[in-house]
């Protein structure tokens, strides 16, 4: 559900602008954590020596991206991107009881689903208001750019014809405090990504209640097209 809720403002996140440039580099929509074993080292014999890593992944990256082209990094600080942000659903999405029985003839559902909106950004690339210098406090404008994006009292409609009349409304409930143990926490950012966590790097997360509403009536407005042809996948030996 999350994902349809953030096709509403896909584009408007990624048509944020500051000084005419792109907020945001590297835009990920809604990730989930995947772990992928890494290898870090070879014994005397040549075998690989493989340690379990989590990297947050979004929607539409394939097993053989990750394995070949490892796209598994792409949203992981690093000094590629001047900047990156993504979501993070942070529980289920419940249907709100209350809404959904009281709307007229009951033809609205209604889901509540907690999220996080992730942000990190390299802040001498950024150069916000081009003066060159370094500055930590940089973030709080950026966060207040992101908040008045997504601020809309009726929401944001949902994009697509079958489902039409559902909105997403995002009701911002604050920034969390900056600590990259509880922002990043879930991943495996070790040594050699700690770097991209301290200054002159920035991150801040803001904290979501995405309300998506739907009509009942577009539940079962659509069709299955023609299957797609996916690409045959050796098998991994263990």
């Amino acid at each position: 559900m999350l994902n349809l809720a953030l096709s509403a403002i896909k584009d408007l996140i990624e048509a944020i602008e500051v000084d005419s440039s792109p907020l945001i580099e590297k835009y990920g929509g809604l990730v989930f954590p995947i772990s992928i074993q890494e290898e870090i080292s070879r014994t005397d014999s040549g075998e690989s020596i493989l340690k379990e890593k989590v990297f947050p992944v979004a929607c539409g990256v394939s097993f053989q991206d990750c394995i070949t082209n490892q796209r598994y990094q792409e949203l992981s600080p690093n000094s590629r991107y001047k900047s990156i942000a993504y979501w993070e659903q942070l529980g289920d999405a419940t249907i709100n009881v209350t809404e959904s029985r009281y709307a007229p003839k009951g033809n609205l559902i209604t889901y509540d689903i907690p999220v996080r909106f992730v942000f990190w950004g390299n802040i001498a690339k950024l150069n916000i208001n081009g003066t060159g210098q370094v500055d930590c406090s940089i973030a709080a404008p950026i966060a207040l750019k992101i908040q008045n994006t997504l601020f809309r009292r009726m929401g944001f409609e949902i994009p697509g014809t079958q489902y039409a009349g559902a909105k997403a409304e995002f009701t911002f409930q604050g920034q969390e405090q900056k600590d990259a143990t509880k922002i990043f926490g879930r991943y495996s950012y070790g040594k050699e990504l700690a770097k991209f966590l301290l200054f002159p790097y920035e991150f801040f997360s803001l904290k979501y209640l995405v309300r998506l509403r739907i009509n009942r009536a577009c539940v079962e407005a659509f069709t299955f097209g023609i299957p797609i042809e996916c690409p045959v996948i050796a098998e991994v030996d263990s």
